[in-house]
């Protein structure tokens, strides 16, 4: 049986990782749209962070 409070504390540990994770993701897009960066994700879930679009001819 697992304990209410051990449960508790995973939770509370989990929501402080995921805040942190938000918090780096945002500066991360900040610091690249200062760059002049783009995040491009194509039909095919590939991924182009060099500010250029994927070229349709790459399949």
């Amino acid at each position: 049986m697992n304990c209410p409070t051990a449960l508790l504390r995973q939770l509370l540990i989990l929501e402080r990782i995921q805040a942190h994770i938000t918090r780096e993701l945002s500066r991360v897009k900040a610091q690249m749209r200062a760059d002049g960066l783009h995040i491009v994700v194509d039909g095919h879930d590939r991924i182009d962070i060099s500010g250029h679009e994927i070229p349709s001819g790459r399949r």
